[in-house]
């Protein structure tokens, strides 16, 4: 808010505009079943209850770390177990703490052949995780390990990544390597999954976004599927990415 004088020497009050909210679109895209996924909500941390209200979450740079970060939970429980007989491997779901059934766990589940893990103490698995991030604006999503919890059950580690969202519209993995050593890897309902948080144009962290659920129109149901399975077609996206950006028009936010 400033003071300024017209020209006929009477005060004026000018006051400075709020910038809107980065607007970001969210929708689950599946044809069945979406209702067991929730929306992605902002990450809060919890009161510092220690004795001394001195703890590492009242901690200004803990608290900061997590500006911006929305967390996606999981919608199933899932327990797995490893087991190994000479060169052959197997996961095996263990119920009932594993809520997918064994159709659906077979169609999810996929491990990533031994040569791509780092040693054979981490195995590398991909399940789909159906939540597809849009805007209007040049906007990149990061997605990232749930840094603060209660992390003390975790033996896995997500495979970290990002990319533009205005240019390139797909589904995101819950990708991740399991540390074997330490026992089955068990994931509860409501557990998450995974943060996201998201940059404009210039890499800024957007802070407070407006997360808004949307349908998708058929325009950019067409624009997915022309970009899904390009991996095994071509290596790397980060050109296609980039023309993708230059050749987008249409508005997909109302």
């Amino acid at each position: 808010m400033g003071l300024q004088l017209s020209a006929s020497g009477t005060r004026r009050i000018s006051v400075a505009r709020k910038p809107a909210r980065v607007r970001i679109g969210w929708f689950i895209a599946l044809s069945e079943g979406s209702s067991v996924y929730s929306e992605p909500t902002r990450v809060h941390l919890a009161k510092d209850e220690s004795p001394t209200k001195r703890g590492w979450l009242s901690c200004p740079a803990v608290r900061s770390s997590v500006r911006g970060c929305f967390s996606v939970a999981s919608p199933f429980g899932l327990k797995l177990r490893f087991s190994a007989f000479g060169d052959a491997v197997s996961f095996t779901p263990v119920y009932p703490a594993t809520t997918l059934n064994e159709a659906k766990f077979s169609e999810m589940f996929r491990l990533e052949p031994r040569d791509s893990w780092r040693n054979e103490n981490f195995p590398l698995v991909q399940l789909p995780s159906p939540y597809v991030f849009v805007s209007d604006d040049h906007v990149e999503v990061e997605q990232l390990m749930p840094t603060v919890g209660d992390l003390t059950r975790l033996n896995w580690r997500l495979i970290p990544g990002r990319f533009n969202i205005y240019g390139w519209q797909r589904p995101l993995n819950w990708a991740f390597e399991w540390d074997i050593r330490n026992g089955d890897l068990t994931i509860r309902m409501g557990d998450p999954l995974y943060w996201v948080r998201f940059y404009d144009e210039s890499g800024a962290l957007i802070e407070d976004p407006e997360i808004i659920p949307i349908t998708p129109s058929p325009e950019l149901l067409e624009r997915m599927r022309s970009f899904s399975g390009v991996t095994a077609i071509q290596r790397g996206t980060a050109k296609l990415i980039n023309e993708a950006k230059k050749s987008r028009s249409k508005k997909f936010l109302d």
